[in-house]
């Protein structure tokens, strides 16, 4: 177990849809998470800095529409647009870093510092012949939690508008997600797929945005078995903000999500409770327009009778816990591994087809594989540790996620995110 002393407190929410809405945007838009001159984010640097939110879920949302191959080409493009914040944090100094693995806690001066934490909403890009790899490849590209659906029903089970149960290829990806480390989110299950999850699992749940049902009986929310459930295995419910899921669909305000967690913090207990707000993808509730205001909410509990621990723990402690317990520090690298150069990437003209060639360069023999959002490729040597693989630009057009694994039992991993 993690230990958070008492007056430490790790902010966290647990869900945001910053990435969607940016991915509608230009790069030279996405300048508007750190200055939102229009006013256009829910989530942006001087909010976050308001009320010193040292992490949030950054989710890469798919609604399920269209091909697998599609909905990973989404789940790329916000992958890319996390990766573009952080390259603008670098240039103008603002301290947001993606986070990858380890420590969550301020520093020894408590300086300021946000963490984005990369999660998915909406498996719809996992079927059964990318589902292992790909699970890899998002672990690898720090995913923390993935909602295995979204409204709708896929490949692994059912979502709140849908009657299927979680599937075999559900549990299989479940067992390959705890193996990785990356926590499962039971958030839009239908009771079918909830309740088998929670047969299927070994670690601890999260529902990274919902409510109690027994407060607003909204289909998106769960009722006191399923929150007692959560609870039992050591999880975290993270209370939503959207205004129909607690409340009035017009009216609801900051109290409406007072009411949720203090609801469930005396049902289950408030070390199982955090927050979810589902900023800028929700109908943000009355004095809680934006995550600059999660201060209000800090006082607001306090006068319901919650102590600072609790409190603390509400507001991100908890979730944290979870995060950092038994983690290793992926920001150490993967000590005495060969090094792995992506040497080229080019493409040639052969006849009509346009080819793109990856060249790999390692340092010593081996005999590496290839995988391209989630499937394996083969690979071609053409030199003593250099390898090739040609794909069509047909296969290959946007973002995709890339890796090459080498090494005893193919332990060694680098994946990148490449725009062809």
């Amino acid at each position: 177990m993690v230990y958070i002393p008492v007056e430490k407190k790790i902010r966290l929410d647990a869900h945001n849809d910053v990435l969607m809405k940016l991915i509608q945007h230009s790069h030279e838009q996405h300048r508007c998470f750190f200055d939102n001159r229009d006013q256009y984010l829910e989530v942006h640097w001087s909010a976050l800095k308001e009320s010193q939110i040292n992490a949030c879920f950054y989710a890469a949302f798919t609604p399920g529409f269209g091909s697998t191959a599609e909905n990973q080409q989404l789940i790329n493009r916000q992958f890319a647009a996390l990766l573009h914040l952080e390259e603008l944090a670098s240039h103008i100094g603002a301290p947001f870093r993606k986070y990858t693995g380890g420590s969550l806690h301020p520093g020894q001066k408590n300086d300021f510092q946000h963490w984005a934490i990369q999660t998915i909403e909406g498996a719809y890009s996992i079927d059964s012949e990318n589902a292992l790899g790909l699970i890899d490849q998002y672990a690898d590209m720090g995913v923390k939690a993935i909602a295995l659906v979204w409204n709708h029903g896929n490949s692994l089970g059912g979502g709140t508008q849908s009657s299927l149960d979680l599937t075999p290829l559900g549990r299989l990806v479940i067992e390959k997600m705890e193996q990785r480390r990356i926590l499962v989110d039971v958030s839009h299950m239908n009771n079918h797929t909830f309740w088998s999850t929670v047969k299927a699992s070994t670690k601890p749940l999260i529902a990274s945005h919902s409510g109690a049902y027994e407060i607003t009986p909204h289909v998106r929310n769960l009722d006191d078995l399923q929150l007692k459930a959560i609870a039992d295995t050591g999880g975290v419910i993270n209370v939503v903000f959207h205004r129909a899921f607690v409340g009035d669909p017009t009216t609801a305000s900051i109290e409406d999500v007072a009411d949720h967690i203090m609801y469930i913090c005396h049902l289950i207990g408030p070390e199982h409770v955090g927050i979810g707000s589902d900023f800028d993808g929700c109908d943000a509730p009355i004095d809680l327009e934006h995550i600059g205001k999660l201060n209000s909410l800090d006082r607001l509990l306090k006068r319901r009778g919650l102590r600072l621990r609790q409190r603390n723990g509400i507001l991100g402690n908890n979730l944290a816990r979870l995060l950092m317990q038994d983690a290793p520090d992926q920001h150490a690298g993967v000590k005495g591994a060969p090094k792995v150069d992506i040497r080229a990437i080019h493409h040639s003209i052969t006849d009509i087809t346009t080819d793109y060639e990856i060249r790999y360069t390692l340092n010593e023999p081996c005999e590496p594989r290839f995988w391209i959002d989630g499937i394996e490729k083969k690979l071609m040597r053409i030199a003593a540790h250099t390898y090739v693989i040609r794909v069509t630009k047909e296969q290959l057009e946007g973002y995709h996620l890339i890796s090459i694994t080498w090494g005893s039992e193919n332990q060694q991993r680098k994946t990148t995110l490449i725009n062809f």
